[in-house]
């Protein structure tokens, strides 16, 4: 396949990328540039290329679109850069930063700007999408998850037919791009997820959209059984099945700021501790009805029973290892804070041993109460 040189006038920018939001595709190439420009860091790009010219080594990636022009299916970026260097008002807002950049530099040393740009021409889009998914999900240029989760979706809506089930579908995915399968699910599902939510307009949550949300955080999420288990996720061929008012819910703890000034689960690293509170009812009734925190939810689960026990092992290990080391000092005249630490030891074992077995005559003279009533 050899290399061509297409005017820019010829090329325009691909309606199915998935780096572009919902919103912007199909607009028109001011608004795609407008949006590359606040999200995809062109001044560096724009000014390599005013500075070196466009690298031929690397064409832009097209396709035939049927009316006498091409569809760039990879190499947005560059295409827009050099479309913004020929005609600075396509990005009305950053007009002013442009024409430095065009003012920058040494005007004799430098190339001219490019009209025309070196392009591979495909036939359709068919080799070019599995070239797509080896390079920007698995490979050296990654997209970022939601991306990667709009691009396998799309993948899965062309090969679907093709395959007997949808984990066939998963794993035919998985090995065009050099994934696995639990991967490429995770991924497609999360998106249906995702849709759901953009859907009904982020639910209203403040200052919350395509460029602000986390899909991670979903994927995150799903991905604890308990949680999936909260939302009632139910995979059905290639539908997902959820109950829509915990997808707000959870979506509301994620993204929603609240006075405190961070979200309820304001981390991913929380996800394990929201895990355990969707299990226990009580624990969940604290935490989304009575308000309280994630900490204070916990209490209401197993898990400062799991985190004392663990601290028990640990000391035990920790003395027994004392132990062990006792043979091998030899001068023990300089041990007393060794011995005042034991016997603080000692005494909050056995603060702890009457603590718990108070608690347990407690319960079970509950439990007798109880059975007499």
């Amino acid at each position: 396949m050899s290399i061509l040189y297409k005017d820019i006038e010829e090329l325009r920018f691909d309606p199915e990328n998935p780096r572009l939001p919902n919103t912007i595709r199909n607009k028109s190439d001011s608004d795609i540039i407008s949006y590359m420009v606040a999200n995809e860091n062109l001044f560096d790009l724009i000014s390599s290329i005013k500075k070196q010219g466009f690298f031929d080594g690397e064409p832009l990636l097209v396709i035939p679109d049927g009316s006498g022009k091409f569809i760039v299916v990879e190499g947005n970026r560059r295409f827009a850069a050099v479309r913004l260097l020929n005609n600075p008002e396509l990005s009305k807002k950053l007009q002013n930063r442009l024409q430095q950049i065009l003012q920058e530099g040494d005007h004799e040393k430098e190339p001219p700007i490019p009209k025309s740009v070196p392009v591979l021409v495909y036939k359709d889009k068919e080799k070019l999408w599995d070239y797509l998914g080896y390079r920007h999900v698995t490979g050296v240029d990654a997209w970022d998850s939601l991306a990667k989760a709009r691009y396998l979706t799309l993948l899965f809506q062309r090969h679907y037919a093709d395959y007997p089930s949808t984990n066939d579908t998963y794993r035919h995915i998985a090995s065009l791009i050099g994934s696995n399968r639990p991967y490429v699910q995770k991924l497609i599902e999360g998106y249906q997820l995702y849709e759901h939510v953009e859907e009904h307009n982020f639910y209203g949550i403040r200052e919350l959209d395509e460029t602000s949300f986390k899909f991670s955080l979903i994927t995150t999420a799903v991905s604890y059984t308990n949680i999936s288990e909260f939302l009632e996720i139910r995979v059905d061929e290639s539908n997902i099945y959820f109950n829509p008012a915990k997808l707000e819910e959870l979506t509301r703890y994620l993204f929603e700021i609240t006075e405190s000034g961070n979200s309820r689960i304001p981390d991913s690293r929380d996800l394990g501790k929201f895990s355990k509170v969707v299990k226990i009812p009580l624990a969940y009734e604290v935490f989304s009805e009575k308000k309280r925190t994630l900490e204070e939810a916990i209490i209401f689960t197993n898990a400062p029973v799991e985190a004392m026990r663990k601290f028990v092992h640990k000391t035990y290990s920790n003395l027994k290892a004392a132990q062990d080391t006792l043979s091998k000092v030899l001068d023990v005249s300089e041990s007393s804070d060794i011995i005042e630490r034991l016997e603080e030891i000692h005494r909050l074992s056995d603060d702890i041993i009457v603590t718990i077995e108070t608690r347990k005559r407690k319960a079970r003279q509950i439990d007798r109460i109880r059975d007499e009533i």
